[in-house]
């Protein structure tokens, strides 16, 4: 099944280096949105999330931000938040972004 991606973020420092990762792994600019993406996959649902989050988490270290919230879409599925946990170094559910 293919799925629409929807991301868009917030909290992120050095936009101009996680950006460019975004856009090295097929994430597409929405234009008119100050940092929203959108994106296209055919993997199964969970095997989307695990690719976005491994994305964002990569684009964290190389831009050496120290947060980032993030809303995510994956097809008709509800929006989904997430927040990056410093001490965890990986992105934690989060109810209200």
């Amino acid at each position: 099944m293919d799925y629409e991606i929807l991301l868009v973020l917030e909290a992120v420092e050095n936009k101009q280096i996680f950006e460019k990762h975004l856009i090295k792994e097929g994430f597409k600019k929405i234009e008119n949105e100050p940092f929203a993406y959108s994106a296209k996959a055919n993997l199964p649902l969970m095997n989307t999330r695990a690719y976005i989050f491994g994305v964002l988490k990569e684009a964290m270290e190389l831009s050496k931000n120290d947060s980032c919230r993030f809303i995510c879409q994956l097809g008709n599925n509800e929006f989904e938040c997430y927040k990056y946990d410093e001490n965890l170094k990986t992105f934690i559910t989060q109810k209200d972004i």
